[in-house]
């Protein structure tokens, strides 16, 4: 019997498929067609389709169910940045509010502040679907132990 199974899956074409959702792929294809993940061998290489990778995975911390590594690994990520883009829009603020404020560069920091909001969205965001998914995964061990 195990003979007949291994015989009928040498005689079908091997294709790649998708690891996020297991739609087949073609070799080329730089995207999933299905649910949109990375899946080419150059989409981290080429800027473009670095940010598109970058979003998909921003997008599956925001919206699918994460592990702690994933949650580190966005704080990591997200909270320099946070802190930096505070720090210019600071350091922005006071030039203009010290009178010593400059065209281009002390507005330009000033911008930062508005735009800090972005990443720390996402980091509660991602911190509130783990939190999430944790309470919907624990186990009940009153259950068990009847």
């Amino acid at each position: 019997m195990a003979e007949d199974i291994s015989s009928d899956t040498d005689n079908l074409p091997a294709r790649p498929v998708c690891p996020n959702c297991i739609h087949p792929i073609n070799k080329r294809d730089d995207f999933c067609p299905q649910c949109s993940a990375p899946v080419g061998l150059a989409v981290t290489i080429d800027p473009f389709k670095r940010i598109w990778a970058m979003g998909f995975l921003y997008k599956q911390a925001v919206n699918s169910r994460i592990n702690g590594f994933m949650l580190v690994g966005m704080w990591l990520i997200m909270l320099p940045l946070i802190l930096q883009m505070t720090n210019f829009f600071i350091e922005g603020m006071s030039q203009v509010l010290n009178g010593r404020a400059v065209f281009p560069s002390t507005y330009s920091r000033i911008l930062y502040g508005p735009a800090a909001i972005v990443p720390a969205l996402l980091l509660y965001k991602t911190t509130k679907n783990y939190r999430q998914s944790r309470v919907t995964q624990l186990p009940d061990e009153d259950e068990d132990d009847c």
